[in-house]
């Protein structure tokens, strides 16, 4: 889902090597989250 800040959206793209997204992708299987939410986790953000 976009981000909005006084109501811009945002949206940010990651290119990930398919190793990596593969390991996210099963971190998102495991947490049941979408791949946004669980880089917001991991980076601390919210």
């Amino acid at each position: 889902m976009p981000s909005s800040d006084n109501g811009i959206i945002v949206r940010t793209i990651v290119a990930l090597p398919e190793a990596e997204r593969a390991q996210l992708d099963a971190l998102c299987r495991q947490r049941g989250l979408s791949r946004a939410e669980a880089l917001r986790q991991e980076c601390g953000e919210r």
